[in-house]
């Protein structure tokens, strides 16, 4: 499932195809600008077996089915979220579409999970998501806006690339205060954010306000 068509996001489509056909579920904008725009995904479709596109369309509840069209038990859905272009097209904007986010639902519990790996913005429409959910998967991309060019990384800041940074007070930790879920992970993190540092006070700052850092292998229960 894509959130949008950044090289990250998609990058991987094209080794994990070499031992299986996927089910590729994405927005037709993302699955437009990956095709379209990138000629080596060609190879998902002429695979001896071919992988599939899935439609997803916004704001609609469906069923989460795999390839061989085995229910899941879980439904999901897509909602927009305010996020950039890949910098590869060279868009200053494009369609709500272009980067969402997905909540999944468990058919038996009803409990559900916000995944939302990029987003430069929080309104009160995708609050409302929030707190239908029993877990929220956040971009923790960046802790402050200007942390690659203060750490001489890279020359743009986070909201620049699509990422509401954690810390300050435009940042998600504090607007998102407010809002109760059981469980709040940050995730997406990038290796120049400070919460990898067990010892910081930014990790110190994020833990006291109830959120947790995603690490590799985690494994929770919702």
């Amino acid at each position: 499932m894509l959130t949008n068509a950044d090289i990250d996001h998609v990058a991987g489509l094209s080794s994990v195809r070499e031992s299986q056909p996927l089910l590729i579920y994405a927005t037709e904008t993302v699955r437009g600008w990956v095709i379209g725009s990138n000629a080596m995904f060609r190879v998902l479709s002429v695979a001896p077996k071919p992988s599939r596109w899935e439609k997803i369309e916004l704001n609609k509840t469906r069923p989460l089915i795999g390839l061989n069209g085995t229910a899941s038990g879980i439904l999901f859905e897509a909602f927009a979220v305010p996020g950039k272009p890949p910098t590869y097209l060279g868009l200053q904007a494009g369609p709500d579409e272009a980067t969402i986010g997905l909540r999944f639902i468990d058919e038996r519990s009803g409990r559900s999970v916000a995944y939302v790996p990029g987003i430069k913005q929080i309104d009160s429409r995708l609050e409302q998501i929030f707190r239908s959910c029993d877990c929220i998967l956040f971009d923790g991309t960046f802790w402050s806006d200007d942390e690659l060019i203060a750490q001489g990384a890279g020359t743009k800041t986070a909201l620049a690339m699509g990422h509401l940074p954690i810390g300050g007070p435009d940042g998600s930790l504090n607007n998102m205060a407010t809002i109760a879920a059981q469980r709040r992970i940050y995730i997406h993190i990038n290796n120049t954010n400070p919460i990898l540092d067990e010892d910081s006070a930014q990790r110190r700052e994020v833990e006291a306000a109830g959120w947790e850092i995603a690490f590799d292998g985690m494994d929770f229960e919702v």
